[in-house]
């Protein structure tokens, strides 16, 4: 399999980047405190506290330096500009000529008139016209100083990505040595969004001047985030053609992968119980439900249903009852499409469908797009015995939208009778999670339900 780069966000050049324009020595010790004036449980938990160690291992492990969703926003300029109006060494950068009108620029950026417009200008309804980081917001207007503690109370945390793990490989001596992840990459030129429309004022000022300056630092493109340290990586394309959903197997050395949470939720827990279940006694049946790269930890269920239905496939002449419900956007983010399809030829799931949302049609395909909940829709009769007289289980994984989606139809075209009141709908799905038959996980930082 050929190498995979993987980009790390919080890598070693970033961080001195990031260093060098706050004014302070990456390798200096630091300890954070918590103030005498900060209410008890009010202390950023995802912030090491009491803890002596570097600048850069705490830029590195603990806050996302490269994420430019929390930067784009009106509130964060407005930090800026406090900062910079209490900045008595702001006076030693009034002979730069360029200064008084980058002030006015981050006054506009920042008022509370004219900042939501421009933000939201500049979002451009999810096809971003800049995708600046910290350290290119810092460079944009470098007679800001902006003091250590202050960037923390105004970065976001460093999160795991949640739908990763598919897979993983044990060694002699019982411990993972490998993870397969699944994982989106998204690899944006910079200014293609801006030279598809035609934004004025203020709005493309800043992104040409954001873009500018990535440019400067030779990042033409803008990079999803990998949030996870790996060594040994390699790819298993999957994909057809030039795929930006990889499964992905690497070799874990004990570093930083954010897998805490792993197989400790109420989702992982149900699903773990109900593998066991299945495979001991056929019963009950199982649908799980993956959009995107949500399909990740069903993919390690249906992997140990593989696993068992090998070692044990002379006890069992029945498929183990689970069905599969696969949504990707096209043909070439199906990557678990192969291993799908030699799951249900081996028996360990006995239904297996897939829908694309966005498919390249052309003449000779005819393919039409299609959602998961067409899918559920087509077989409501059967998914509706199944949760109401069958004691089955339905998984459902994937990112926020699409799971709301799912919900609503449970709720309104599968589930519902006639004479529901819209609360009576949704009391039926709280009361089927609450008996451990409903399970959602949402490719989110918060459930949405």
């Amino acid at each position: 399999m050929p190498d995979l780069p993987l980009t790390d966000p919080r890598g070693s050049d970033s961080v001195t980047d990031l260093c060098r324009a706050l004014g302070i020595e990456p390798d200096s010790w630091c300890e954070l405190y918590k103030s005498p004036f900060v209410p008890e449980g009010h202390f950023p938990p995802w912030l090491p506290l009491r803890e002596p160690m570097t600048v850069r291992q705490l830029l590195t492990f603990y806050v996302d330096i490269s994420s430019c969703s929390y930067l784009l926003r009106p509130s964060f300029f407005q930090s800026l500009l406090r900062i910079h109006q209490n900045n008595a060494r702001k006076r030693q950068q009034q002979d730069d000529h360029n200064y008084e009108h980058l002030v006015t620029l981050l006054e506009t950026c920042a008022s509370d008139e004219k900042g939501p417009a421009i933000f939201r200008s500049l979002m451009n309804s999810g096809k971003a016209l800049c995708y600046p980081c910290l350290t290119d917001v810092l460079h944009a207007f470098p007679f800001i100083k902006v003091p250590l503690d202050r960037m923390l109370e105004m970065c976001s945390p460093l999160r795991a990505r949640k739908f990763s793990v598919a897979d993983y490989e044990m060694d002699s001596s019982g411990k993972c040595s490998a993870l397969q992840i699944c994982f989106r990459e998204n690899v944006v030129d910079r200014s293609y969004n801006l030279s598809q429309c035609t934004p004025t004022g203020t709005t493309k000022e800043v992104a040409e001047l954001f873009n500018g300056i990535a440019y400067k630092r030779g990042a033409d493109n803008f990079l999803g985030h990998v949030t996870y340290r790996l060594s040994r990586t390699s790819i298993n394309w999957q994909g057809k053609g030039n795929s930006h959903v990889h499964s992905l197997l690497a070799a874990y050395s004990g570093g930083y992968v954010g897998t805490s949470f792993f197989g400790k939720t109420p989702f992982a827990l149900g699903l773990e119980r109900s593998i066991r279940t299945i495979a001991s006694t056929h019963s009950p049946r199982l649908v799980l439900l993956g959009a995107g790269t949500g399909i990740a930890p069903l993919m390690a269920a249906v992997s140990q249903l593989r696993l068992l239905r090998r070692q044990h496939l002379s006890e069992h002449t029945n498929p183990f009852p689970c069905s599969v419900i696969y949504g990707a956007r096209n043909m070439s983010e199906l990557i678990y499409h192969d291993d799908l399809s030699e799951a249900l030829r081996i028996g360990a799931i006995d239904q297996y469908q897939f829908c694309l949302s966005r498919p390249q049609v052309t003449a000779a395909t005819g393919v039409a797009h299609r959602y998961v909940t067409d899918i559920l829709k087509k077989d409501a009769h059967a998914v509706n015995h199944l949760l109401t007289e069958g004691d089955g289980k339905f998984f459902a994984c994937g990112p926020t939208k699409v799971l709301q989606s799912v919900r609503s139809c449970l709720a309104n075209d599968i589930l519902g009778e006639a004479d529901d009141d819209d609360s009576m709908r949704e009391q039926r799905l709280l009361f089927m999670e609450g008996k451990g038959q409903l399970f959602f996980d949402v490719w989110s930082t918060m459930s949405v339900f």
